[in-house]
């Protein structure tokens, strides 16, 4: 007895911890708890799923937070572009072995640097809410509040507050789109991380060396392509299959640059990479089926 409760008193004592700890980083996600009156539109969006904010309410505009969201997915697509043309210079190096290596850096900082910030604000951005406003499905079992990247005045916020305009899901702290960005953020994250060191690794390598990492970096870049696609498959399908209810499709603009373009890169490129780890696969079956065919008694006695 005494043991279980010297347990209950350390559980207790851990919660504590861990709530304060939960406290303190929700302070720098700038959250605040009065709705400002230009996301009041995008609130009944967010909880429980409702009828979204007419797409006409949200008119393709050129202002302040879409410069900023362009330039700082500039600077993440630039970022790439100078370390291939440094690390992996064309004068010295195939143009394929470049380009994924170039392309899996994007994909990594793309996960970590942007979807891994809205992640960060579906858990620590927050707005209160009456219990009268409070509908199912309720975010990490939370009436009172609703969660995402709506409810912060915070620069990290604002990149989320641009591409909600196109599709309302990203604005708040939809559970489906979350679950995804969870496996994206931090398997799809670390892999294209590794695939791009993989990549730098063996343009460098002997032979043998060279073979053995070329191994498990096509191996990798197929579970990775394969996840993308299902990923993709699995934000826009369920959405297509109800209505397109939260997507801007009145808005040509937004939905073609925002949905159709940002998001099919991560389609079109995941495939040729599974076109080209077809080929390098039975490239290397057949390589090796010929070596075992001139080396097998047959061909060498020549019977």
């Amino acid at each position: 007895m005494a043991f279980i409760t010297s347990l209950d008193s350390l559980w207790a004592a851990s919660s504590l911890q861990f709530d304060n700890a939960f406290q303190f980083i929700r302070s720098f996600a700038g959250n605040h708890t009065d709705i400002p009156k230009t996301t009041e539109t995008l609130l009944e969006s967010q909880i429980g799923r409702a009828i979204p904010p007419e797409s006409s309410n949200m008119p393709f505009n050129i202002d302040l937070q879409m410069i900023f969201s362009l330039f700082y997915f500039l600077v993440i697509f630039l970022i790439p572009f100078f370390l291939t043309n440094y690390l992996l210079p064309a004068t010295s190096h195939p143009r394929r072995d470049r380009w994924l290596f170039g392309w899996h850096l994007f994909d990594a900082l793309v996960h970590f640097g942007m979807e891994g910030l809205f992640l960060f604000h579906c858990f620590f951005s927050y707005a209160p809410i009456s219990p009268s406003e409070s509908r199912d499905p309720v975010f990490l079992g939370d009436n009172d509040h609703v969660y995402g990247a709506t409810y912060s005045n915070s620069p990290t916020a604002k990149l989320w507050h641009e591409y909600a305009q196109a599709d309302h899901r990203w604005g708040g702290a939809d559970p489906t789109i979350v679950s995804i960005e969870l496996i994206t953020v931090f398997f799809g994250g670390i892999t294209a991380s590794l695939i791009s060191y993989w990549v730098y690794q063996a343009s460098g390598r002997q032979s043998r060396e060279k073979d053995a990492i070329k191994g498990k970096m096509w191996f990798m870049m197929i579970v990775l392509a394969t996840a993308e696609i299902y990923g993709g498959f699995m934000t826009f399908l369920p959405e297509m299959l109800t209505g397109n209810t939260a997507l801007a499709t009145d808005s040509f603009l937004y939905f073609v640059l925002y949905i159709v373009i940002f998001n099919g890169l991560w389609v079109v490129v995941p495939g040729y990479i599974l076109w080209e780890a077809w080929k390098e696969y039975t490239g290397a079956f057949t390589s090796i089926k010929k070596q075992r065919d001139n080396s097998s008694p047959r061909m060498k006695y020549g019977k």
